[in-house]
């Protein structure tokens, strides 16, 4: 699980980052109990950027988590 913990995180870094301007460490996605959750409910990055209220266009990603 820890894998998956930073492979999410490593991804919705290098979105927010791309499309927002905004460091990881500035949303509620630095938590890993957050993040297992989302993982565990079969949310991906982009799904979960979205859901905390930062929008990011999905037909301009092309990432498979």
């Amino acid at each position: 699980m820890r894998y998956d913990i930073v492979r999410f995180k490593l991804l919705s870094h290098m979105l927010l980052m791309q499309h927002s301007g905004i460091a990881l460490s500035d949303t509620v996605l630095c938590d890993d109990e957050m993040i297992k959750n989302f993982i565990e409910e079969g949310i991906s990055p982009v799904d979960a950027i979205n859901q905390i209220g930062i929008s990011i266009k999905t037909s301009e990603v092309s990432i498979s988590y």
